[in-house]
């Protein structure tokens, strides 16, 4: 309960006297007669407040795509690594240049099995390229769907699938070589099998980068 400073009577928690206009206690000071002429705004006046219940807007936070970017680098990679050993087998294994001629991957394991030597790499070499695919293919469905891809088995897997590649381009190296030996002829070995001990090289690293980079297989 308050009471008029002027006439003394009760004015409760209104801010001007009932009976004589005065202001009481509660009410803010007027301004002044410089301040209004100025027409600057009192200093004791209240800084507005927002509504209850607003928030100053706030732009929406952007989210990071650094781990969507490096997964998605690291399965493109490995797809097209895994592209290059399939083709590689319908390219020259091997190149005879006093004959002019040239042996196709998928020529290669008649001749080879003829002379007892390795002949199952180019199939090797697919078979390989075909598993480090799907690997790839596996991390990009995910990513799509926006969930993480399991990091140690498909890491496993590409590995497994660039050691098979690779051990099977070497081992047809080696077997193409023994016979240029045991036919005393010249020859080097062709794009197709030098694309297949690239693929194999290249997927196996890939598969050591997936088990030790978290980050190449999440989206989030």
């Amino acid at each position: 309960m308050s009471f008029c400073g002027s006439c003394g009577t009760d004015v409760g928690q209104g801010r001007f006297c009932p009976s004589c206009g005065a202001p009481t206690a509660s009410a803010p000071p007027r301004p002044t007669a410089a301040e209004m002429n100025s027409g600057q705004q009192p200093l004791y006046q209240s800084t507005p407040q927002p509504a209850y219940g607003s928030a100053p807007w706030q732009a929406p936070a952007q989210p990071n795509s650094a781990p969507t970017s490096k997964s998605l680098g690291v399965a493109i990679t490995l797809l097209v690594f895994a592209a290059l050993g399939i083709i590689g087998t319908f390219l020259p294994f091997l190149t005879i240049p006093y004959y002019e001629e040239s042996l196709k991957g998928w020529d290669a394991p008649e001749i080879l099995r003829d002379y007892g030597e390795f002949s199952a790499g180019p199939t090797w070499i697919v078979l390989g390229s075909i598993v480090a695919a799907i690997c790839a293919l596996v991390i990009i469905v995910n990513m799509n769907n926006g969930t993480n891809s399991n990091r140690v088995a498909l890491g496993i897997l590409s590995l497994i699938a660039g050691i098979a590649v690779l051990g099977a381009g070497g081992a047809t190296y080696s077997a193409l070589d023994n016979i240029l030996i045991y036919e005393d002829e010249i020859g080097s070995m062709g794009i197709g099998l030098w694309l297949g001990c690239l693929s194999g090289l290249a997927i196996t690293i890939l598969g050591i980068l997936i088990l030790a980079l978290p980050k190449a297989t999440q989206v989030k």
